[in-house]
């Protein structure tokens, strides 16, 4: 599941090429925030972090980059139930381990999701594309008393 940032960005601007979109400074920046990061950033974070590096940046063009990224299979989108959508760049299915006290998300390996059997009721409703499994308690940060609870 490791690839590293040279490949995710080389997959990023195939994929722009392939699509038809140009690759422009935004854009790349956007994605590369993601891509070297494992902390599952949400919307707002990765806009304050590029706007560090392109202070002209609106929030508009990093939530359309978003939006355009999870499109085109570059990010999944982590809905969490209680908070702001986060976005990864490991589109492989793949379960998370969700801390319920710091709201850290941590990538498992796919290799669980690869023996699911997909249940006959699922079937029965139609083609199953793809399986998201969230694992949710306290990590070990927090059992240990090192998480700041946010």
């Amino acid at each position: 599941m490791e690839e590293t940032i040279e490949q995710k960005m080389e997959d990023f601007r195939a994929a722009l090429r392939d699509g038809g979109l140009r690759l422009t400074v935004q854009r790349r920046e956007v994605f590369r925030e993601l891509a070297e990061n494992v902390e599952h950033l949400d919307a707002e974070t990765v806009y304050q972090r590029v706007k560090e590096r392109i202070p002209m940046i609106s929030r508009d063009t990093v939530y359309r980059t978003l939006s355009m990224l999870e499109d085109k299979g570059l990010l999944s989108r982590v809905n969490l139930l209680t908070e702001r959508a986060r976005f990864d760049p490991v589109t492989k299915d793949h379960p998370h381990f969700i801390c319920t006290k710091c709201g850290k998300i941590e990538d498992l390996s796919p290799d669980m999701i690869d023996r699911l059997e997909v249940p006959e009721d699922a079937k029965r409703h139609g083609d199953v594309a793809s399986v998201h499994v969230n694992f949710r308690g306290v990590c070990s940060e927090c059992l240990q008393g090192a998480g700041d609870g946010e």
